[in-house]
């Protein structure tokens, strides 16, 4: 077997894989402009419901030490404010993850388990005596979907997005656990508690924004190569195919180049066989005498 082709055919198949993920997302269709609003929304909610409900509580609130719940639950002054705008974050949050259409289906799933789970804590106010069971749980699920969500974003396929790359996910999910340790630490009693609360839940929901604005906007910018085999011009090829914007039946420029190195390199496997298989029946030199024949074969 000649060298490289055991190992280029165990390759083949993840390339495949890649390209099939890839079509598969171009299929999907584009990321609507609604679900870049919802996401933009949800954080407007969040910031904007905290600092009007905050506004009308009396003076001995800390924002600085209590968290956003208290001012949802039994004891707080006008708490309809902050249970509003919990349920418009966790609707907006539903609303994102049904509109990323060009995210890995695991993605969007814990957005939408996110959101409902945000819903699930506007549903379940503090009592007077603290938090309920249903609101702690509803609130660790909330923190728990949200922290590993950027993990089931990352895609390697091509023309995606430079924030769906490996590193980028693993570098926010690091800055996500760090956030809620951080945020663990301080429910037991040391630290500003409702300023770490703020700030891991805004870190957290501003990343479904960024992902969300990366997938629209991609959709106005040619492809760009991202671990796939394939050249640029059969990336771009393969992306206006699927959109609709070639007739059927075309092939450009670019395609017929790709077919045309596909055809030399198996050309050129197919002629390293030929020459191994001649090698083989032969495997020592003939004598010169044997090459030539006798002299009365000569003409």
């Amino acid at each position: 077997m000649p060298a490289g082709v055991g190992r280029t055919t165990r390759v083949l198949p993840l390339k495949q894989h890649v390209a099939s993920r890839a079509a598969a997302r171009l299929l999907a269709g584009p990321v609507p402009a609604w679900a870049v609003a919802a996401a933009a929304l949800s954080q407007v909610l969040l910031v904007g419901g905290w600092l009007v409900a905050g506004a009308l509580q009396p003076v001995a609130y800390s924002p600085m030490q209590q968290t956003m719940s208290v001012l949802a639950g039994q004891t707080a002054t006008d708490p309809w404010v902050m249970t509003a705008a919990l349920f418009g974050v966790g609707s907006c949050q539903v609303a994102a993850g049904l509109g990323l259409t060009r995210a890995a289906a695991q993605a969007r799933l814990l957005l939408i388990l996110a959101g409902l789970s945000t819903i699930g804590v506007a549903a379940s106010p503090d009592a007077a005596g603290g938090p309920t069971p249903w609101h702690l749980a509803f609130a660790v699920a909330s923190i728990a979907t949200t922290l590993v969500w950027p993990l089931f974003t990352v895609c390697r396929g091509p023309g995606q997005p430079w924030v769906l790359g490996v590193c980028c996910g693993l570098c926010v999910t690091v800055l996500f656990a760090a956030l809620s340790g951080w945020l663990l630490v301080c429910t037991q009693g040391s630290g500003d508690l409702g300023l770490v609360e703020r700030l891991t839940c805004s870190a957290q929901g501003v990343w479904p924004l960024v992902v969300a604005f990366a997938l629209w906007q991609a959709e106005s910018h040619p492809p760009i190569r991202q671990g796939c085999d394939l050249p640029r011009e059969a990336d771009t090829d393969l992306g206006a195919t699927v959109a609709g914007r070639r007739a059927p039946g075309a092939v450009s420029g670019g395609a017929l180049r790709w077919q045309g190195l596909l055809a030399g390199v198996q050309a050129r496997r197919s002629h390293t066989g030929q020459s191994s298989a001649r090698s083989r029946s032969y495997p020592y030199p003939q004598p010169a005498r044997q090459r030539l024949g006798s002299p009365a074969d000569w003409p």
